[in-house]
């Protein structure tokens, strides 16, 4: 019998199913209604059917091929005109590496391209933020950005592409073309100085080497040889061995103090002591104002209006209608300022004290709205809440960091996924004398989770509150805590 009777059909709606040889008899059909696919058994296989051409498909596509002509790969029809045309512009005449050629390009693409010229006094590299990398521009007129110096014929070339107009370090690369020496003394190459290259003007003398003028090698020609031989150096200098008087009035060019007389009077040379100038000093027990002494002095203890509560070295110049100039050196290690005051017509400008190295730093004090007399510029300082820094000029900031604050698993905030920690209230180790500005900074304490921190409602001269904010709601941070305002 050729053929025998049988309906043998597998269903499966399990997308990705293949039947398998133990489900599907020979000849049998199996339909995947998932994948839209048909499945037959032939022997030992399993084929998939589906996409098979129908024998009418397949003379279709047969009646659209292309015979072969003999002599011929293809017909005179597939290869066309213009591509016989674009062939034939051809005209190598060996083997040509067309990858090479392509590489070559791709080099040349990547090669210094001079653009155009570059005004540097506008302050911005060319290219607008958008040069390309080997793009390069000819300086036109000098200028300086981000520290480098162009002049006009120098270079400019971008090293990446989208080069900063702002910033010169790998971003950009200056080719300088204005600084080279071109030629020394007419001679190109690796010159070597010769004689005659340079005048003596042109020459600069040191300490130990002088340049001779013909007047003073004449000078010199004319003492004899054996000149100082009559006596030894040291007894030429020695004035003992020298002779005779000479009046003043025969020595030139003496000036008008070696005729005047040594004294405190007018006209005269100030001797040493002369108004407490290089002797002892004189002590003051008053004011120091009411001195009235163009000298010198030391104060004492009961001595008023002093810059300081110690003894002090005071120079005083008195001048017409209570004008008044006291400078002061206190006797103190510790503080070795110089303090100034100034009386103008009776009225006290009160003491201002000159700042170094050693009381830049110190205790700030305020004197009606002004730094004390004995005021540092900066203070720092630091207690159980934080530190702070302290200026004179009224400037506050401070710093604290707060203990570990841990979300809960109870304040989430409502819909987001995001937990928050109970508020905790920072106290500033410093009293501010308004409400400061306030910055945060989170550092989570925990590595596996996010955390940030915000400032709560308490915002005062004294103290705030944060909380921290996580994406775990058991998470835990840290809050860096910087307020700045005024202390005064």
């Amino acid at each position: 019998m050729a053929f025998q009777q049988f309906v043998g059909l597998r269903l499966s709606t399990e997308a990705g199913a293949v039947p398998t040889t133990a489900q599907l008899n020979e000849g049998e059909l199996a339909f995947n209604v998932a994948d839209q696919r048909i499945y037959t058994r032939f022997s030992t296989d399993i084929i998939d059917i589906t996409d098979h051409y129908t024998r009418q498909t397949t003379d279709d596509l047969l009646a659209g091929k292309v015979d072969k002509v003999a002599a011929k790969q293809l017909s005179t029809e597939d290869y066309t005109t213009a591509e016989q045309t674009k062939v034939g512009h051809l005209s190598v005449t060996q083997a040509t590496d067309l990858d090479a050629i392509r590489t070559r390009v791709d080099e040349l693409d990547a090669a210094v391209v001079l653009v155009g010229e570059w005004d540097a006094s506008t302050g911005a590299f060319p290219g607008g933020g958008s040069a390309g990398a080997g793009q390069s521009w000819i300086v036109n007129a000098d200028g300086t950005i981000d520290g480098v110096s162009f002049r006009a014929g120098d270079r400019v070339v971008a090293l990446i592409d989208n080069a900063s107009t702002a910033t010169y370090a790998n971003n950009w690369l200056k080719l300088d073309y204005t600084d080279r020496v071109s030629t020394v003394h007419g001679r190109t190459g690796a010159v070597v100085g010769q004689a005659g290259d340079y005048t003596a003007d042109q020459i600069d003398e040191t300490s130990g080497r002088k340049i001779m003028t013909g007047a003073e090698r004449s000078k010199l020609g004319g003492v004899e040889d054996g000149a100082t031989a009559n006596a030894s150096d040291a007894d030429l200098r020695d004035r003992s061995t020298h002779t005779g008087t000479q009046p003043l009035s025969t020595i030139s060019d003496a000036g008008s103090a070696a005729s005047r007389d040594v004294g405190e009077g007018s006209g005269h040379v100030l001797e040493v002591g002369g108004l407490g100038y290089g002797g002892t000093m004189p002590v003051a027990t008053v004011d120091l104002f009411a001195s009235r002494q163009t000298q010198q002095y030391y104060t004492s203890s009961s001595a008023s209006n002093r810059p300081t509560s110690g003894n002090a070295h005071v120079v005083h110049l008195d001048g017409p209608d209570d004008h008044n100039v006291v400078m002061a050196f206190p006797q103190d290690p510790n503080d070795l300022a110089l303090y100034l005051n100034a009386k103008y017509a009776g009225v006290d400008s009160g003491w201002m004290r000159s700042y170094h190295n050693r009381n830049i730093v110190g205790t700030v004090t305020d004197d009606g709205g002004r730094p004390g007399a004995d005021s540092a510029i900066i203070e720092s300082g630091s207690n159980a809440n934080g530190s702070y820094i302290k200026f004179a000029d009224g400037t506050l900031r401070t710093r604290s960091v707060t203990p570990s604050l841990v979300t809960d698993n109870d304040r989430m905030l409502s819909q987001t996924g995001f937990w928050s920690s109970e508020p905790h209230t920072v106290t500033f180790p410093h009293a501010f004398v308004g409400t400061p500005t306030v910055s945060l900074t989170a550092q989570r304490d925990e590595a596996a989770h996010g955390h940030w921190a915000t400032l709560g409602e308490t915002l005062s001269a004294t103290q705030c509150s944060v909380f921290v904010f996580s994406i775990a709601g058991t998470g835990a941070g840290y809050v860096h805590v910087t307020a700045e305002g005024r202390w005064k």
